[in-house]
């Protein structure tokens, strides 16, 4: 349990106590402390002033008493599909490993990709952009390429203890990029977007347009995150050459079944078959990946002490933070933020209009955390002010998607990133460092490299 840091604490308590003093958004008290307690969460949570646990249970307990959102919905992420399939996933995961399947995974595909850093950066992206097409669901496949990448980077030195987390961040931000080339790149983020945006947009973003919009310049995106990867963390990944890939002595070993790896193998066909077919036959995916995970209990791949692989922390973590959207939206607090940036819009035909826009979707992104809930409140407002301009829904839609998924700061702003934190992966301020830099760059993507290309495409002005 981490012990409590008294100097952050107390300046934290001083700092959030004068904003709610102050009030600059005219909030009601009940608002203000909602607010407060938000404000206090997230400070705790970057200065790891107490324990994340305490944390969630104090913005918990500030949701259920000063919040105007039930119980049942502060809470439902603990039982949604989402979270049942993070928690399979996980033991899916692990039984991969005693099976010896992810052992040949490295041996046959990563291998080649090992001779220079530069090639090593980009595997996870290529690996990100193919496992769309396998595995529709982005939790489920972040976790295995975690559990991947974890299995086959030593931690025996100093030197790979430094790179290791660096290798497994950037290996999440290559899942996070492959999502972009397709509209089903990601059930819960593409298909929420989707969503969001209406029949009327949506159906103008089948898969060709969609990839034809989004290919060209996610291309250069990716080719700039792997350059400030390395101009980040070039001081923890300059022994690259001394840091080959390798398993460790219980990683290597023949799993007491013989048969484990041919069990796991079929099992994974069989289970990426019903994952493909999911709108066909309506099992959620967390079913077909239960039932695996429970045949590699009963065959022996899995023992009663991997249930210790569970994090009940980290899924505590998980469910305060799918309810930060909601709770602050019922509570009218996202609304009153919304209305104080809008006033900040110059007219729509200025040429600063949508470098505004972009400033004012991020700024309520670091507010809300959660993206899909960013989307869910941003996109209808913006949707009229911005098409009333003359802007292509398409256009606000993509734009809109493309920055509350590359511009993060804290695990709380990105779920795919969290689980990464969560399993202890990487820490907050690799990605908080990431983060920091890509609040620059990702404005600047989409203003100097999509919008020209969506120009050129006939989609903008």
């Amino acid at each position: 349990m981490t012990k409590l840091k008294v100097k952050p604490f107390i300046i934290i308590l001083l700092i959030v106590l004068g904003i709610t003093l102050w009030n600059p958004l005219g909030l009601t008290l009940k608002q203000g402390l909602l607010l407060a307690s938000l404000l206090t969460t997230l400070a705790l949570w970057a200065t790891e002033a107490v324990h994340k646990t305490v944390a969630c249970l104090f913005l918990l307990g500030s949701f259920l008493v000063f919040g105007e959102t039930p119980a049942t919905n502060i809470f439902e992420f603990a039982w949604s599909d989402t979270n049942l399939l993070i928690i399979t996933t996980t033991l899916l995961s692990v039984g991969l490993m005693h099976s010896n399947v992810i052992h040949l995974l490295i041996q046959k595909v990563i291998s080649p990709f090992t001779n220079s850093l530069f090639l090593f950066l980009l595997f996870p992206y290529l690996l990100g952009i193919m496992l769309v097409f396998l595995i529709p669901q982005g939790f489920a496949r972040v976790i295995i390429v975690g559990t991947l990448f974890q299995a086959m980077l030593p931690s025996d030195s100093v030197e790979q203890l430094e790179s290791k987390p660096i290798y497994l961040f950037n290996a999440f931000i290559g899942v996070i990029m492959g999502y972009m080339f397709f509209p089903n790149g990601e059930i819960l983020l593409n298909g929420s977007a989707l969503a969001f945006a209406g029949q009327e947009i949506s159906s103008q973003l089948g898969f060709t347009q969609w990839f034809t919009l989004m290919a060209v310049p996610t291309i250069l995106f990716i080719i700039l995150s792997i350059a400030f990867v390395y101009m980040l963390f070039k001081k923890q990944l300059r022994t690259f050459h001394k840091n080959p890939i390798t398993l460790s002595k219980s990683e290597t070993e023949m799993p007491e079944n013989p048969y484990a790896t041919w069990i796991a193998i079929v099992s994974m066909i069989c289970l990426l078959i019903v994952w493909q077919t999911e709108s066909y036959h309506g099992i959620p995916a967390w079913v077909g990946t239960a039932i695996v995970v429970l045949l590699f209990f009963a065959t022996g791949i899995l023992k009663k002490s991997d249930w210790g692989q569970l994090n009940p922390h980290f899924l505590l973590f998980l469910v305060t933070i799918f309810s930060i959207g909601k709770v602050l939206g019922q509570s009218g607090i996202t609304g009153i933020v919304f209305e104080h940036l809008q006033k900040l819009l110059p007219d729509a035909q200025t040429p600063m209009y949508l470098a505004v826009v972009m400033g004012i979707v991020m700024l309520m992104h670091m507010a809300i955390g959660s993206a899909v809930a960013t989307m869910s409140v941003v996109l209808p407002l913006l949707f009229p002010m911005m098409e009333s301009g003359g802007y292509s829904g398409v256009v606000i839609l993509l734009m809109v998607y493309i920055l509350v998924n590359t511009h993060y700061l804290l695990p709380f702003h990105h779920a795919t990133l969290m689980i990464g934190t969560g399993r202890q992966y990487y820490s907050e301020k690799v990605m908080l460092r990431y983060g920091l830099a890509m609040s620059f760059v990702a404005p600047l993507m989409v203003g100097c490299v999509y919008f020209p290309w969506w120009r050129f495409l006939g989609w903008l002005n």
